[in-house]
């Protein structure tokens, strides 16, 4: 899912092989079950990697590392 990759390293996160392969499954699990339980609106790959992936990990880049 190359989309996802690059829309995250814009906002300068940086994901491993794991949470690539995480988000993908879980992108196509999404799509799939939401035929059977109408989960959302948004079931286009762009649309899921920004509206629901990437608004949900952006607020953590904000924590500060120590």
């Amino acid at each position: 899912m190359e989309k996802i990759i690059k829309l995250f390293e814009k906002y300068g996160i940086k994901l491993s092989q794991s949470q690539e392969k995480q988000f993908d499954t879980y992108f196509h699990f999404l799509v799939q079950e939401n035929e059977k339980y109408n989960l959302t609106a948004i079931t286009e790959e762009n649309e899921v990697v920004l509206k629901h992936f990437l608004d949900c990990v952006l607020p953590c880049t904000q924590i500060p590392q120590n």
